[in-house]
């Protein structure tokens, strides 16, 4: 609950699933919470949304400008795990961009199973394609 944590005084944070977050409060909460730390680190770590109107999307602009070249910001570290637009989706190679720990934290043969399940069910394809 963002309102119960104005005050704080963060040094680190991690900030898990931002796509799920319906709003910004908490990050801004958190962001803010830093003000007094010399050198305060706030991660967020997240699959892909949906929201385009989200902090998620946000963040996840910022970072393609900044990944890009377009925009400069030392004090903030991007990176976007993900398949190009015309990559296959049910490609093995395909799922290694998206996920560069497989292998090691998600197994190539979960991949396969979910890849299977989505061919046969459409309506599954869209989470596939966005959570894996």
């Amino acid at each position: 609950d963002h309102n119960s944590l104005h005050g704080l005084n963060v040094h680190r944070a991690v900030i898990d699933e931002v796509h799920s977050h319906k709003t910004r409060d908490l990050w801004d909460v958190i962001r803010t919470a830093t003000a007094a730390r010399r050198n305060p680190l706030v991660f967020g770590i997240t699959t892909a949304g949906f929201d385009r109107s989200s902090i998620c999307w946000e963040l996840h602009e910022r970072s393609r400008l900044i990944l890009e070249g377009h925009v400069q910001d030392d004090g903030f570290f991007a990176f976007i795990a993900a398949a190009d637009p015309a990559d296959d989706p049910f490609d093995p190679e395909t799922w290694r961009k998206a996920n560069p720990n497989l292998g090691i934290s998600i197994e190539p043969d979960y991949l396969s199973a979910e890849a299977a399940r989505a061919k046969d069910s459409p309506s599954y394809e869209n989470t596939f394609r966005r959570l894996h």
